[in-house]
């Protein structure tokens, strides 16, 4: 078994808390607000670059 771990390249300066990613448009249909307890995701370029625009 093969892993990788991997690491975040930079710290977001405001974490997007859970009712904010739920209320954002572009993000109502992503995993994370459909289901619960979830550690990895997928997430399409748009998700990701709107989650990390919301945490800049």
């Amino acid at each position: 078994w093969v892993a990788d771990a991997p690491k975040p390249v930079r710290a977001l300066a405001h974490p997007d808390p859970p009712a904010q990613i739920k209320a954002d448009p572009v993000l109502a249909d992503i995993a994370l607000v459909r289901q619960s307890r979830l550690s990895v995701l997928p997430l399409s370029a748009a998700e990701f670059a709107r989650i990390i625009q919301l945490g800049a």
